[in-house]
């Protein structure tokens, strides 16, 4: 019986857990279509393939003949356009649905990637993917989805003021608060392309593409 009790009690922390978090999962399951659909566009689009092909060789150039902090800051503005436009949907009205465009787009770039590395060279992509790409890309994933979540709900609460009988709100002091919270997601991005110059810097030589 007492067993029971708690089984019941930890499914209600899911579940709760869950609920508190539906737009967070909403986001995450967009980015993960994203992936699928850049990777299915690589699979049927020879123009694609050729695209990520050159990306991956500047990638490459980089990571090769550069420093760690070269990596470092190449991979941390790689990041900052894409947060960029994901803050700016949330000053907009159509920002509610721009957001979750902004998420697809950048889980079809990582899809592209991992498509790429697996159809060109197999299990050393699949190698070089699960080792280097795979832990800098669910950090900053962990950014952009923080940023996407902010920006939907600093969004909807511009597009509720518009309404007839919409709420009173001090603009100002909202607005400020969104700017701290998207200041302190860019140190996500920032542990982000730490990790990546780190694990690139050990790891990569033992690659030969």
């Amino acid at each position: 019986m007492k067993r029971t009790a708690i089984v019941n009690l930890t499914k209600l922390k899911w579940i709760n857990t869950l609920s508190k978090n539906k737009l967070l999962i909403s986001m995450a399951l967009v980015y993960v279509f994203g992936i699928f659909l850049g990777a299915m566009f690589l699979k049927n689009s020879n123009a694609v393939f050729n695209v990520a092909n050159l990306n991956f060789e500047d990638y490459l150039d980089i990571r090769l003949n550069k420093g760690f902090f070269d990596i470092m800051l190449n991979s941390f503005i790689s990041a900052l356009p894409v947060a960029l436009v994901i803050f700016l949907c949330g000053t907009s009205l159509i920002g509610i649905a721009l957001t979750f465009f902004s998420l697809a787009y950048c889980g079809i770039t990582y899809g592209i990637t991992a498509a790429f590395l697996y159809s060109n060279y197999a299990l050393i992509g699949i190698a070089y993917n699960s080792l280097i790409l795979i832990p800098c890309t669910i950090l900053t994933a962990l950014g952009f989805l923080f940023s996407g979540k902010e920006a939907f709900i600093f969004s909807l609460r511009l597009a509720k003021l518009t309404m007839p009988k919409g709420q009173t709100a001090n603009v100002y002091t909202d607005f400020k608060n969104y700017c701290i919270k998207f200041v302190l997601i860019v140190f996500i991005f920032i542990g982000s392309a730490i990790l990546d110059a780190v694990l690139t810097k050990s790891f990569i030589g033992y690659f030969k593409f």
